[in-house]
């Protein structure tokens, strides 16, 4: 690990101590897209976890199929949780209707709805990423 991701790692573990009651013993899910502000998240989550035998960690992957490459954005986000040694999930979401903010702000509602244990948002590093703090992703 380089220095930034030590300082990164230790920053993420103290939000982790901050916010649970037990870190070492709890079941984390991150919403991975598979970018890289998800892949950054997913590495610090893994290494994080590796230090603890009683933690768990899954990938999910959310594709609202708005975009030709959707499923292959899905396969990669799949390969680089894999390559990570990372469980990996995703859940597929139709679109049906337009929100006010647009196609994608309407996909934001309803994955939302559908899984609102997804929603909870972490601001981490000086971008948004999701990191699940209930263990409902592993029922």
């Amino acid at each position: 690990m380089t220095h930034v991701s030590e300082n990164l790692a230790a920053k993420l573990r103290q939000v982790l101590a901050g916010r649970l009651a037990d870190p070492p013993h709890t079941r984390y899910c991150v919403a991975f897209s598979g970018g890289l502000d998800s892949s950054v998240l997913l590495a610090l989550m893994n290494s994080i976890v590796a230090e603890w035998p009683d933690a768990a960690l899954r990938a999910i992957h959310v594709n609202h199929g708005l975009y030709a490459d959707a499923d292959r954005w899905q396969s990669a986000a799949q390969a680089a949780a894999q390559k990570r040694g990372v469980e990996f999930s995703a859940i597929r979401v139709v679109v049906a209707e337009v929100a006010p903010g647009g196609v994608e702000a309407a996909a934001r509602v309803i994955v939302r709805w559908r899984t609102p244990w997804l929603a909870a948002k972490s601001w981490f590093a000086h971008t948004t990423s999701t990191i699940n703090w209930r263990p409902s992703c592993y029922s």
